[in-house]
C-alpha cells in the first residue's frame, strides 16, 4: 500500500496563506497607486494633515508643502459636503497655510536675491580694495620718481649756475685777449 502523506492537512493551509499574501500585496500596490493621486495627508484626522505639512515645512521643503496644501484644497473643493465642520475646518486651515507658505517662499526668494547682491557687493569691494592698493603702490613709485626728478632738477640748476659762471669766465678771458692789458702797455711805455 504506501505511506500516508505526513502533511496532508497543511496543503490547503499553504494555498490559503498564499492567497492571503498575494491579496495583501495587490492591495498594497493599489493603495500606493491611489495615494499618488490623492494627498498624502487626506483623512478625517486633522492632526495627521497638520503633521504632514509641518514635517515638510521643518525640512524647509516649502514647495512640497505648498503642493501638498494645494492638493488638499483641490481634493476638498471637489467634495460637495461643505456643511461638515471638520471639512470646513480643513479647507480654512489649508487656505491659511497656503497663504503663509506663499509668503514664506516669497521671503525666501527675496533673501536669496539679497544674499546674492551682498556677495556681489563684497566681491566688488574686494576688487576695489585690491585696485586701491595697486594705485597706492603706483603712487608711491611715482613719488619716488618725482623725488629723483627733484634731485635731477637740483643738479640741473647747479650745472646751469656752473655753466653761467664758466660762461662769465670765458667772457672775461675773451676781453683780456681782445684788449691787451693796458697796465702792461703803460709799463713798456715808461
Amino acid at each position: 500500500m504506501g505511506e500516508k502523506p505526513a502533511f496532508k492537512g497543511y496543503k490547503n493551509f499553504v494555498y490559503i496563506a498564499g492567497c492571503i499574501v498575494i491579496s495583501l500585496f495587490l492591495s498594497g500596490c493599489q493603495h500606493t497607486a491611489l495615494s499618488r493621486s490623492t494627498p498624502i495627508s487626506i483623512d478625517r484626522n486633522q492632526k495627521s494633515y497638520l503633521t504632514a505639512v509641518r514635517e515638510l515645512i521643518l525640512n524647509k521643503d516649502f514647495k512640497a508643502a505648498a503642493d501638498e496644501n494645494q492638493r488638499v484644497l483641490d481634493y476638498y473643493s471637489q467634495i460637495s459636503d461643505m456643511d461638515d465642520m471638520v471639512l470646513a475646518n480643513y479647507v480654512q486651515i489649508a487656505g491659511i497655510i497656503s497663504e503663509l507658505l506663499i509668503r514664506i517662499m516669497e521671503d525666501e526668494y527675496r533673501e536669496r536675491t539679497l544674499s546674492m547682491r551682498i556677495e556681489s557687493s563684497e566681491e566688488q569691494i574686494k576688487a576695489l580694495t585690491l585696485s586701491g592698493e595697486s594705485f597706492k603702490k603706483k603712487a608711491a613709485a611715482l613719488e619716488k620718481k618725482i623725488a629723483g626728478m627733484d634731485r635731477l632738477a637740483g643738479k640741473v640748476k647747479a650745472l646751469e649756475k656752473e655753466k653761467a659762471l664758466l660762461q662769465h669766465q670765458i667772457n672775461q678771458l675773451k676781453e683780456i685777449d681782445l684788449n691787451p692789458d693796458p697796465v702792461g702797455s703803460k709799463k713798456t711805455a715808461e
